[in-house]
C-alpha cells in the first residue's frame, strides 16, 4: 500500500475508485449500537486505505460524526456532502485522497502555549519545543518583560510564600529552580498571574486548553484566541480549572461561537449528547492502542490508560499527577515520613525562634508540592509507598503490553485486581483486543496466556491450574 504523501501529485482514476466504492462494506445489522457503527466506518476506512492510501483522521472522525445526526452532512472546501446519498460519500472521499498533504493533514493545527491576558489584550506564545519546554512557568520567569512585570516581582511572591525575605538565599534557590524547569508549576505564582488577568494557553494539535480559576480571565483570553486563529486551526478547546476538574470541553465551532458571545459554554442536546458518548467511545480507541500502555484502574472502577512514552508520559504516577489527580489530592496517598523528616530535620530552629510553626509547616507543604511537580514532568519515577498506599484505597495499577513477549499487569489488592480485568476486558474487547503474550493477575503473582484462562479468571477470580496434557496443548498451540 503507498503512504497517502506518494499520492501528491498523481491523480487518482475515478472510474476505478468509483468500482472499488461499490465494494466497500455495507452496514446491515446493529446501527444504533455505537461499537458496531464504529467498528464498521473501521472496515470501511480500512477497504479505501488498503488500496489507495491514508485518509487523515480529522476527515474520518467528521464523517463518522456526521453519521449520528438526522440529515448527516459534511462541508469540506465550500462544497456540502451528504452522507446517505451514496455518490456524495464517494465523492468526498476521493476528493480527499487527491488533495495536498499540507491542507488536510494534521499539521496545520496550531502547536503553540504560552498565557494570554483579555484586559491587558496582551498574547504571548511560543512553539514548544522537546519534551513541552519550556514550561509556563519557566518562560514567564525567564521573560518577565514580555508579560509587563520585574522579576522582583516573582522573588516577592516566593518570599511571602516561603516566609523569607525576596533577598535571602532561599528565595533565589526557589526562583533559579523555576528558571531551570526543574518544577513546571508553582501555585503561588500562578495565582499571582491568575489575580493579575492571565490564563494558560495551550493549542496542541488540535486539542487545546484555556486554563485558569477565574472565568471572566477565560473568556477574555478565548476572544484574543479567537482573533489570532480559526476553529479549524484549533478544532477542540478545555475551558476552566483543569487541574481541580472544573472545566468544559467545546468540540464544534457553532458551540466556541457561543462561547466567545456568551461566556458560556452551552448544554448540549439529546443529538448533542450522543455525539460526546460517540465521540468518547473514538477518543478511547484511540487512547487504548499502542504496544505500551500504562495507568490505573480507580475506586469507582473508571480505567485510566495511556501510551507509554511518546505523546503519553513514562511513568504511572505521572498519569495521575498529569490528569487526575491535583497537588492537594495527591498529598492525601503520599507518606508521613517526608514531612516527618523535614520536621526533625528544623525543629531545632523552631525551639529557638529562628522559625515560627507556621513556616515549618509551610516548608514542609512546599516540599510535598514540589515532589508532585517532579512525578509530574516524568523527572522522577514514583514513590513505593505512595502507590502502595493507593493500592491500600482500592487503586490499580495496569500495564497492558503488546510487544513480542510482552508482560501485562494488574496490581493492587486481590479482589481489586479481579474488578480491574473486568474493566479491562470490557473496555479493551476481551483478550482478543488486549493482545498480550502474558497477563499477570492476582498483584502480578499468577500467569495468564490464553483466552479461556483469562475469561475464567475474569467472571471468578480464579486461575485454573493446567494439567500435564493441558500444558502440553497450550505449549502446542
Amino acid at each position: 500500500m503507498k503512504a497517502f504523501k506518494q499520492y501528491l501529485g498523481e491523480k487518482i482514476d475515478r472510474d476505478s475508485f468509483r468500482k472499488h466504492w461499490k465494494k466497500a462494506p455495507i452496514l446491515t445489522t446493529g446501527g444504533g449500537d455505537l461499537k458496531k457503527r464504529a467498528a464498521f466506518w473501521n472496515s470501511y476506512f480500512k477497504h479505501f486505505e488498503n488500496k489507495y492510501g491514508e485518509i487523515p483522521n480529522r476527515i474520518k472522525n467528521a464523517m463518522q460524526m456526521a453519521d449520528m445526526k438526522p440529515n448527516p452532512t459534511i462541508t469540506y472546501k465550500g462544497r456540502k456532502f451528504s452522507m446517505r446519498t451514496g455518490m456524495d460519500e464517494m465523492d468526498l472521499l476521493y476528493h480527499v485522497l487527491n488533495e495536498s498533504v499540507t491542507d488536510l493533514h494534521e499539521a496545520r493545527f496550531v502547536d503553540v502555549k504560552g498565557w494570554a491576558n483579555g484586559q491587558k489584550r496582551k498574547l504571548v506564545l511560543w512553539k514548544p519545543k522537546r519534551d513541552i519546554r519550556p514550561f509556563h512557568t519557566e518562560h514567564l520567569v525567564n521573560n518577565p518583560k514580555d508579560y509587563g512585570l520585574k522579576e522582583e516581582d516573582f522573588l516577592k511572591v516566593l518570599a511571602r510564600s516561603y516566609g523569607f525575605d525576596p533577598e535571602d538565599i532561599e528565595t533565589r534557590r526557589a526562583l533559579d529552580g523555576i528558571k531551570s524547569g526543574k518544577y513546571d508549576r508553582d501555585r503561588d505564582i500562578d495565582n499571582f498571574m491568575y489575580g493579575q488577568g492571565w490564563a494558560r494557553i495551550v493549542l496542541n494539535d488540535g486539542i487545546g486548553s484555556i486554563e485558569g480559576p477565574i472565568k471572566a480571565n477565560l473568556h477574555s483570553a478565548a476572544k484574543l484566541i479567537a482573533k489570532k486563529y480559526t476553529w479549524s486551526q484549533i478544532d477542540f478547546m478545555e475551558i476552566g480549572d483543569i487541574l481541580k476538574d472544573n472545566a468544559e470541553s467545546i468540540g464544534d465551532e457553532d458551540t466556541w461561537k457561543s462561547y466567545l458571545k456568551t461566556g458560556r459554554v452551552p448544554k448540549r442536546t439529546t443529538i448533542g449528547s450522543t455525539m460526546a458518548r460517540f465521540r468518547e467511545h473514538v477518543d478511547l480507541s484511540e487512547a487504548y492502542r499502542g504496544d505500551m500502555l500504562i495507568g490505573w484502574v480507580d475506586t469507582k472502577n473508571k480505567l485510566i490508560l495511556h501510551p507509554e512514552g511518546g505523546r503519553g508520559w513514562k511513568f504511572h504516577t505521572q498519569v495521575l499527577t498529569n490528569k487526575v489527580m491535583s497537588a492537594e489530592e495527591f498529598r492525601k496517598f503520599q507518606p508521613n515520613r517526608i514531612g516527618v523528616g523535614i520536621a526533625n530535620d528544623m525543629v531545632k530552629f523552631v525551639k529557638s525562634g529562628d522559625m515560627t510553626e507556621a513556616q515549618l509547616k509551610h516548608i514542609i507543604d512546599k516540599s510535598y508540592e514540589n515532589i508532585y511537580n517532579a512525578l509530574k514532568a516524568g523527572k522522577s519515577d514514583g514513590d513505593y509507598d505512595t502507590e502502595l498506599n493507593l493500592e491500600k484505597a482500592g487503586w490499580v495499577k495496569v500495564r497492558i503490553d503488546r510487544k513480542p513477549n510482552g508482560r501485562s499487569s494488574v496490581l493492587g489488592d486481590l479482589d481489586r485486581c479481579q474488578a480491574a480485568a473486568k474493566v479491562i476486558d470490557k473496555k479493551l474487547g476481551g483478550w482478543q483486543g488486549i493482545k498480550t503474550d502474558q497477563f499477570w493477575v492476582r498483584d502480578g503473582g499468577t500467569m495468564v496466556a490464553d483466552e479461556k484462562t483469562w475469561d475464567t479468571y475474569v467472571k471468578t477470580g480464579r486461575v485454573p491450574k493446567r494439567t500435564d496434557i493441558g500444558k502440553t496443548m497450550s505449549q502446542f498451540r
